[in-house]
């Protein structure tokens, strides 16, 4: 079947349940919850790369692809999307074929991914995923195996800065008091479904958090960004000892340490 109008808007409708808003060759727009022509705007304020003419790209938690599919349209040699349901569960396999994309989907987690199954990559987007995880840091750590040195990530999250500000004017604090905790490193758990009616909702940390356990995972803050109920968070890779000592004890790896 051809690409043709009617034949573009014949398979956009077979899917039940899009995500983002993928633009078409033809012009529409696919009717996703996301509105992700305005997020794009915000990291590419950030920097996310106009030229990836040569670079391999992870996109962990892809959902319809998106991202994956605008790197691609960048010249990235290789995109790999990553997502933990079929590409035929989401608008990936349609939108995928529409564009007649290369993007390589593959069915995994961001807990398993490893460099050994998909080698390392120049740009990392991990986008939507940090507060649905239930161990968020192990997440970003292993995000990290994932890069080349000085490969530029991309993280975003759902940010609970709003949340605890109003639970705190319960106590009447003053705007000082309240400023102050910014400046504190917070996470907000949520049980069961108590965000958004969402089970999958776990961890999310305020803005302040978001960059520290990017910065603990050795991911080096370029640029960063809050925008309503979300925070973003633009890192290069490094490499540092002591953070990376701190990991391997955690992980019992059988250091010999004093």
């Amino acid at each position: 079947m051809t690409n043709d109008k009617q034949s573009i808007k014949e398979k956009v409708s077979s899917v039940l349940h899009w995500y983002h808003q993928i633009t078409m060759p033809d012009g529409s727009v696919t009717p996703g919850l996301n509105k992700s022509a305005a997020t794009m705007a915000v990291y590419e304020k950030l920097g996310f790369p106009t030229d990836l003419r040569g670079k391999r790209v992870l996109d962990v938690g892809c959902a319809d692809g998106y991202y994956s599919f605008i790197c691609e349209q960048r010249g990235a040699e290789e995109v790999i999307a990553v997502d933990y349901r079929q590409p035929t569960a989401s608008g990936f396999s349609v939108a995928a074929s529409i564009l007649e994309s290369n993007v390589k989907h593959v069915v995994d987690n961001v807990y398993d991914i490893s460099p050994e199954k998909y080698g390392k990559f120049d740009f990392i987007i991990f986008v939507g995923v940090l507060y649905h995880l239930r161990n968020p840091l192990f997440a970003l750590d292993n995000l990290r195996k994932m890069a080349k040195p000085n490969a530029t990530v991309l993280v975003e999250s759902h940010i609970a800065d709003d949340e605890i500000h109003e639970t705190l004017r319960c106590e009447d604090l003053t705007e000082a008091q309240m400023n102050a905790i910014n400046k504190i490193s917070l996470w907000k758990f949520y049980y069961a479904n108590t965000l958004n009616n969402d089970a999958s909702n776990k961890w999310a940390p305020n803005f302040k958090a978001l960059g520290e356990v990017c910065k603990e995972a050795q991911l080096e803050i370029v640029a960063q960004e809050k925008f309503g109920s979300r925070g973003a968070v633009l890192c290069k890779a490094i490499s540092d000892n002591a953070l990376e000592h701190s990991r391997k004890m955690d992980s019992a790896t059988g250091l010999n340490v004093a």
